[in-house]
């Protein structure tokens, strides 16, 4: 079995995936489109669809083929081709698609966030976010374009997988028969946890938004403003634009990770923290909580109770550790590359068998 995983400038979870069926035996390559520094993109085959060149010049039109004959290469090399994330595609006119369709590949798609999730749904569960969209109206889409989006690869033929829990209410069930449910992962085998020491008197919080509007940076400052004027003893570190080495390294060595606290789920740089020893905070939305493992150790805090969250963290250092504990095991458990290159080797195999 041969597969290939296409595309999208986030290369983090492609070159996880990759690197995962690698080990599980699997013949796999991973084409990712302008790989970016804050995202890890390590073995993987880097294109760029939009070459640089003055428009139609000579060099534009050879450089265009080139990358499109070896996209398409990739895909006639491959058993089974798995879109990584909704509506992004490598070619031009969806051209990458449908020669895989053509030629008959077995096709998988994973939704991740934004490409499929309804506002509407997260507006009438969510007050954070209901009270952002008005910002965020015309980068994300509506119900009507999440079907529109879904519809495209049900018709194809495409089977559906989600990243998160948090994907669930936003799939429509009338397009896809199966979900099928591969959690993002990460490469645990090279997140070494360091566990907080309780006995640290100064506390290091850090927070790593990718968009501080969506992750609720404001309501992150403003809590760690009153804690400052509490007199409570901490340093507090902004994670932003830095390149993904430094910033993993600047959370090993913090003592609490704060994740977002707009979406109500917790997301990749959560589970990363958790996997280098790190309690957690996120706030997560009561529908989703039921949805997650009971076992999950995150810090379920409201922008409203972040404070007091905070503050007994601070103040608990055995807290601080036995919650770092518990988050490395529960990647361990859930969200380790291993187990999710198992899991999508076993997912290949039998959808290839029901082809047969």
């Amino acid at each position: 079995m041969r597969v290939v995983h296409l595309p999208y400038n986030v290369a983090s979870q492609i070159q996880i995936q990759v690197k995962a069926l690698r080990g599980a035996g699997v013949e796999t390559r991973g084409l990712v489109m302008n790989a970016s520094s804050t995202q890890s993109s390590a073995g993987m085959e880097i294109y760029d669809a939009f070459p640089d060149e003055p428009r139609f010049s000579l060099r534009w039109v050879r450089d265009r083929i080139a990358r499109s004959r070896s996209v398409l290469a990739a895909i006639k090399w491959a058993d089974v081709v798995h879109y990584q994330y909704g509506n992004a595609f490598a070619l031009p006119g969806r051209l990458d698609a449908a020669f895989a369709g053509g030629l008959k590949k077995l096709r998988l798609v994973t939704f991740w966030g934004t490409d499929i999730r309804v506002p509407e749904i997260e507006c009438r569960e969510n007050p954070y976010f209901a009270a952002i969209y008005p910002e965020l109206h015309k980068r994300w889409g509506t119900r009507k374009s999440s079907y529109r989006v879904q519809e495209w690869y049900a018709k194809r033929g495409f089977h559906c997988v989600l990243g998160s829990e948090s994907m669930l209410p936003h799939v429509d069930r009338s397009l896809f028969r199966d979900v099928h449910m591969v959690r993002g992962a990460v490469d645990s085998e090279n997140l070494h946890p360091v566990y907080p020491d309780p006995e640290r008197l100064k506390v290091v919080i850090a927070h790593a938004p990718s968009d501080q509007l969506v992750k609720g940076t404001a309501a992150v400052l403003s809590a760690i403003s009153q804690l400052q004027r509490k007199r409570l003893d901490l340093e507090f570190i902004l994670i932003h634009n830095t390149p993904r080495e430094k910033a993993l390294e600047i959370v090993q060595h913090a003592d609490v990770f704060l994740d977002q606290f707009v979406l109500g789920a917790y997301g990749t740089a959560a589970i990363e923290a958790m996997a280098l020893g790190k309690p957690v905070v996120c706030y997560i939305k009561p529908s989703l909580g039921r949805e997650y493992p009971s076992d999950l150790p995150i810090v379920n805090a409201s922008q409203e109770q972040l404070v007091s969250a905070l503050e007994e963290l601070i103040l608990d250092g055995q807290l601080r550790r036995g919650l770092g504990i518990r988050g490395r095991q529960f990647v361990d458990k859930y969200h380790d590359s291993r187990m999710a290159g198992e899991q999508l080797k076993t997912l290949y195999h039998k959808l290839l068998a029901g082809m047969g």
